[in-house]
């Protein structure tokens, strides 16, 4: 993505793409400034991660303020507050926030709401609603599954250190040793 930005700047898919690599690979500057420049030249979405993003900077202030903005809905914005909020030691509302996502949004994305527990660093609920995203379908729409969403999220870092976190990998049929056993190798043309 990065060559394919050096050749075409304006390219709004593959800098939002970008931006995503970079905030899987933990380099939050990196991803802030293509974020930044995904939603200056489009009006698409991306304002959820681009939250998630300031608030893995340190920025709890500035991510709570586009988590509370009125172009964000679904579950990003109670999901975004809550972990936002947790961090401003404000708990009440933070607790408040889980509530609601629970309640709106808990049955169809139990791996939103695990994020939110892993992220807040309480992992018993993490692994409870881990469980429960086995419930989840795919969606034959979007293509969404819910168990790839949740191995692959960066909220569950705080996860990986725990003997469940290998074994909730293996129940998905990803576990590590599998992952890291497949070779990749990609080529750039000069």
């Amino acid at each position: 993505y990065d060559r394919s930005v050096a050749v075409d700047p304006l390219c709004t898919s593959c800098l939002y793409h970008l931006s995503r690599n970079y905030m899987y690979a933990g380099e939050w500057d990196k991803a802030v400034e293509a974020r930044e420049r995904v939603l200056l030249i489009s009006e698409g979405g991306g304002y959820y991660h681009y939250g998630i993003m300031k608030l893995m900077q340190g920025k709890a202030e500035a991510a709570l303020e586009i988590f509370e903005g009125s172009h964000l809905g679904g579950s990003g914005r109670p999901a975004g507050r809550a972990m936002a909020l947790h961090v401003l030691e404000r708990h009440e509302e933070s607790d408040a926030a889980l509530a609601a996502l629970i309640e709106d949004w808990g049955a169809r994305e139990p791996e939103v709401v695990a994020g939110v527990y892993a992220f807040r660093n309480e992992k018993d609920a993490a692994f409870e609603w881990l469980d429960k995203v086995f419930q989840v379908p795919t969606n034959p729409v979007s293509g969404k599954n819910s168990l790839i969403e949740a191995v692959t999220s960066f909220l569950m870092r705080n996860l990986h250190d725990d003997p469940r976190w290998e074994q909730f990998r293996t129940k998905v049929g990803m576990p590590t040793e599998l992952i890291e056993s497949i070779e990749f190798s990609v080529e750039l043309p000069d």
